[in-house]
């Protein structure tokens, strides 16, 4: 794989409160979003099994470690970002990215930019501010 870049989801959540301000709904079209270039996004959940992983991002050698869901960012089939969010059972979710459909059981998504008009939806409550992409 080629050269890429790491980052917590804060980069992202950070975009996203920016993009979206004080409105509770919002659309983001991540093709356009992303201050970097992409060809296809591969969302992997915490629960997926590391064959799943590879098949998506078309590498043997990729794993996603336990607790952890990866938004991988893909330019002609090399990885150009990986946006690392990990579930630490201690503190509860806050400032957090989520994948909607990830939530309720798939284990692996694919997003190409044609694909990515996504509708964004806030859930605030005491202490924490959360993004859920939905398509």
């Amino acid at each position: 794989m080629g050269c890429h870049h790491n980052s917590s989801d804060m980069e992202l959540y950070f975009l996203l409160e920016s993009h979206c301000g004080s409105a509770e709904v919002c659309e983001v079209d991540l093709a356009q979003f992303t201050p970097w270039e992409w060809d296809q996004l591969v969302v992997v959940g915490m629960h997926a099994l590391p064959s799943q992983a590879a098949a998506a991002v078309g590498s043997g050698d990729h794993s996603v470690p336990e607790f952890e869901e990866q938004l991988i960012f893909l330019r002609q089939g090399e990885v150009v970002k990986v946006v690392k969010r990990t579930y630490d059972p201690e503190k509860p979710y806050h400032r957090t990215v989520f994948f909607e459909s990830l939530t309720k059981g798939e284990k692996v998504l694919s997003l190409s930019p044609a694909e990515a008009l996504l509708k964004v939806r806030k859930e605030k409550g005491p202490g924490y501010k959360n993004y859920y992409f939905s398509r």
